[in-house]
């Protein structure tokens, strides 16, 4: 098994992370029956143990998404 760098695994995770994402509306409102979506990404985990992956969504400066999420080590490895 070739040797996992950090970077790798962030580059790996980040990517990921967005997916957490999908089907969210951080921008919507109950007058508002038409949400904006920002996005959406996949993650997965090719490691032998969990990973967290934290998200934040800032736009023009302001926060308006944080979350996280546990992704479970692959199997098999």
């Amino acid at each position: 098994m070739v040797p996992t760098t950090r970077r790798a695994v962030l580059r790996t995770v980040g990517a990921g992370a967005l997916t957490t994402l999908a089907g969210c509306s951080v921008f919507d409102s109950p007058a508002d029956p038409d949400p904006l979506r920002i996005g959406s990404i996949g993650i997965r985990n090719h490691h032998d143990e969990a990973h967290e992956v934290r998200v934040e969504v800032v736009a023009d400066g302001e926060r308006r998404y944080t979350g996280r999420t546990d992704i479970e080590a692959a199997e098999g490895n």
